[in-house]
C-alpha cells in the first residue's frame, strides 16, 4: 500500500508540473494565433509566426525529453549494459558536436587515456554525455572553450565536462536535479526543457554511477562550471 501511495503521488507531481511546463509555451501560441488572424503588417505577422515556431520546438524538445526519461526511471538495470571504450565514445559524441562549437566560436579540449573500459548501454551513456556537452555548450560565452577529460580515481572512471562561464547561482546549487528546474544561458533564446540533468542522473543510477556538477574556483571568484559522470572501472 505504501508502494502504492507513493506512486499515486509521484504521478500527480509528474503531471503537476508538466502542466504548469505547457502552459507557457501554449499561451504563446494561442496568442500569436489570434493576433495572426487580424490585418497585421507584414514583419509583426514574421515576428509572431517566428515566435509560434520556437514555442512548438520547446514543446517538442519537452516531450521527448520527456519520453527519454520515462523509459529510463522504470529500469532496474541499463538494459544493453556491454564492455564497452569510453574513450571511442567520447571521440565519436565529441565529432557529433565539434561543428556546433566551432560555428559558435568556441573552443573544445579532450584530454584522456587511450582506453578506458566500463561496463555501460552504449546508447544511453551516449545520452548522458550529450546532454552534459549541451548544458556547457549553453553557458559557455563567446571566445570561451569547453575542456572534457577522462581519468580514474583507482575505483571509478571520472569524465568531465569544464565550461568557462558564470557557474551555477547559490540559489540553484540544491535543485540542479529538479524535474523541470532550468537557468538561463546565454545561449538560450529561452527556457530549456529542464528534464537533461534528471535524465543523466536516471542513466547514472542505472550504471551504477553517479553524476556531480559543481562550481570551478579560483579563491572566491568563480572561473566556470564542472560536471562529472562516474562510473566503475572494468577490466577489458
Amino acid at each position: 500500500m505504501r508502494q502504492k501511495l507513493e506512486g499515486k503521488a509521484y504521478v500527480e507531481q509528474y503531471v503537476h508540473s508538466l502542466t504548469h511546463e505547457l502552459k507557457s509555451p501554449l499561451s504563446a501560441i494561442q496568442g500569436a494565433a489570434e493576433l495572426l488572424a487580424e490585418d497585421l503588417p507584414l514583419a509583426d505577422r514574421t515576428r509572431f509566426s517566428a515566435n509560434s515556431l520556437q514555442q512548438v520546438n520547446r514543446l517538442r524538445v519537452l516531450v521527448a525529453k520527456l519520453l527519454a526519461l520515462a523509459s529510463v526511471e522504470h529500469l532496474q538495470q541499463a538494459p544493453d549494459a556491454q564492455p564497452l571504450d569510453w574513450v571511442a565514445l567520447t571521440q565519436d559524441t565529441l565529432k557529433q558536436t565539434a561543428l556546433t562549437m566551432e560555428m559558435a566560436g568556441i573552443g573544445l579540449s579532450w584530454q584522456g587515456p587511450e582506453k578506458a573500459w566500463v561496463k555501460a548501454d552504449r546508447f544511453l551513456l551516449g545520452q548522458a554525455m550529450v546532454n552534459l556537452l549541451e548544458n556547457a555548450y549553453a553557458f559557455s560565452p563567446d571566445g570561451s572553450a569547453i575542456d572534457v577529460s577522462l581519468d580514474n580515481d583507482g575505483r571509478y572512471w571520472v569524465w568531465r565536462v569544464r565550461d568557462h562561464g558564470t557557474g551555477v547561482p547559490d540559489y540553484a546549487q540544491d535543485r540542479l536535479f529538479e524535474r523541470f528546474y532550468s537557468l538561463p544561458g546565454p545561449r538560450r533564446s529561452g527556457k530549456s526543457s529542464g528534464l537533461g540533468l534528471c535524465l543523466v542522473q536516471e542513466v547514472m543510477s542505472l550504471h551504477g554511477g553517479r553524476v556531480t556538477v559543481r562550481n570551478v574556483l579560483d579563491g572566491e571568484h568563480v572561473m566556470g562550471c564542472e560536471a562529472c559522470l562516474y562510473l566503475p572501472l572494468e577490466r577489458a
